[in-house]
């Protein structure tokens, strides 16, 4: 982002003495900084050079135009088009005037994102010219900055956020990086300096990384989508943990910061022989948008819809967009009610209280989870909504989920391997449920839409409920509709 400060910016922010303050001196400098945190630059046009020496006190004056070098200057900025002067106004050679009709040259050309000036005279005349978005006082400008500053969103308890500074860049999981890129410890370095955000997952009683992951913001304007959009520049899971689930772990704590800072699309590098990787990004959304000359993929996700989705499925459209994004037109929805015990287990994340051992069980990592029991409904289907209702201790809904696809059967062997590692449930349990009868294996994706949870007393109040649940119950219309007020 490219911004222009007008000379009644520059002046609170370069006072001669500490007599010259202006009530807006810490505003200012507070929009620099935040600039600077941004990677925003701050420009001063080549005529304002005029503007200070104008000032009548000549050390003051002499001081400022001293300052001043420590800013970029516009390169060979448009003098004012007849075209503009004719729709804002005229001003004699020298005035004040004459110098504000440079300034809005520049941002009419598109020469800077903002022009920042406390001048309503300014403003006005940019109104005139359409430009009054783009046209913004010291404390509107800081605001639209602070919207681009990254926000940090909660981790999953086995993770561990960093800075690129902070990684021990000697550790094993990096040695396969610097086989596929001999430049990577200068790219490594390059991460440091930009004070990357990074990602790491450590196993209770490992000193090595089990996983890794370093992301930058790097926008692209595609055509497809909006900025900002969003690189994972590294992204790895440790050989000897494979089959933790680690993968979807680190995937998940990308997703929750992007939707934190708005991103729109995410995108990676990768080369074809990462299958596990790339079976892990096309699962969740990812596709190959392009196929560079060294035979290394480009794949995108996007994270806001952008296309008509009215016809794509609900469960098609949460693979697409998700996981913070679901369909609930066309859905059916559902409260599944879960004990306590089960709920620790499958939901780690929305627990209080840090797990103990966390990372070491792959249900709690996966994004796509598996559940089990006996009731005998039969509507469930790919894209259907599950609220799950934590009964007992609670009696809240805190966590929601997408059907992905549902198995019937009591056949013990067919359960575990329809469940793999993403249940709660070990083969004993699973016996046990079978010889009750026909078990229901519901396989669904993790979705952190809700706003806040929302308690027993809530649900009954607004019709959803009528008593706590005792088993999977298909929502009405009226109630989904209430529902979706609840959502993100």
């Amino acid at each position: 982002m490219k911004l222009l400060i007008d000379t009644n910016v520059l002046i609170p922010l370069e006072p001669g003495s500490t007599k010259d303050l202006e009530p807006m001196t810490s505003v200012a400098a507070d929009l620099v900084r935040t600039a600077q945190q941004i990677g925003a630059t701050v420009y001063l046009h080549p005529i304002q050079r005029k503007d200070i020496e104008q000032d009548k006190d000549p050390d003051r004056q002499a001081l400022r135009l001293r300052l001043i070098e420590k800013y970029p200057q516009l390169p060979n900025p448009p003098a004012p088009s007849a075209e503009l002067l004719a729709d804002i106004g005229n001003s004699s050679q020298g005035t004040n005037g004459w110098i504000d009709a440079h300034l809005i040259a520049a941002l009419d050309r598109d020469l800077v994102d903002l022009l920042v000036t406390q001048d309503q005279g300014i403003y006005k005349r940019c109104v005139r010219r359409s430009l009054e978005l783009r046209c913004r006082t010291i404390s509107q400008a800081l605001a639209r900055l602070q919207d681009e500053l990254p926000v940090e969103a909660s981790q999953p308890p086995a993770v561990k956020r960093l800075v690129a500074h902070e990684l021990n860049d000697a550790d094993p999981i990096f040695a396969s990086f610097r086989g596929d890129y001999p430049t990577f410890d200068d790219w490594l370095a390059k991460c440091r300096r930009e004070h990357r955000q990074c990602w790491i997952i450590k196993l209770p009683g490992q000193a090595d990384y089990a996983g890794v992951c370093i992301v930058a913001r790097q926008d692209r304007s595609w055509q497809d989508a909006h900025d900002p959009t969003l690189k994972i520049c590294t992204f790895k899971i440790a050989d000897d943990v494979r089959g933790m689930k680690l993968g979807e772990l680190l995937l998940q704590t990308v997703f929750d910061h992007a939707a934190a800072n708005k991103i729109s699309t995410i995108f990676i590098e990768a080369f074809p022989k990462h299958t596990v990787l790339l079976e892990l990004l096309e699962c969740f959304g990812f596709h190959t948008s392009l196929v560079k000359p060294n035979g290394e993929l480009e794949l995108r996700k996007w994270l806001v819809p952008w296309v008509d989705v009215s016809g794509m499925s609900p469960f098609e459209f949460h693979r697409q967009f998700g996981p913070h994004q679901i369909k609930l037109d066309g859905a059916k929805v559902f409260v599944m009610p879960i004990e306590p015990r089960f709920h620790v287990m499958l939901f780690p994340n929305l627990q209080k209280q840090r797990i103990l051992f966390a990372g070491t069980e792959s249900y709690g990592n996966t994004i796509r989870k598996a559940y089990l029991c006996n009731a005998v409904i039969t509507k469930l289907e790919a894209g259907s909504v599950l609220l799950f209702y934590r009964s007992q201790d609670f009696q809240h809904i805190d966590a929601v989920g997408i059907v992905e696809k549902t198995l019937r059967s009591r056949d013990t062997d067919l359960l575990s391997q329809f469940a793999r590692k993403r249940t709660v449930y070990e083969r004993a349990d699973i016996e046990a449920k079978t010889t009750q009868g026909e078990t229901l294996g519901i396989l669904f994706r993790y979705a952190p839409v809700l706003r806040d949870k929302i308690t027993l007393n809530e649900l009954v109040d607004a019709g959803v409920l009528k008593a706590p649940p005792q088993s999977i119950q298909q929502l009405k219309e009226e109630a989904v509709s209430w529902i979706q007020t609840r959502l993100k």
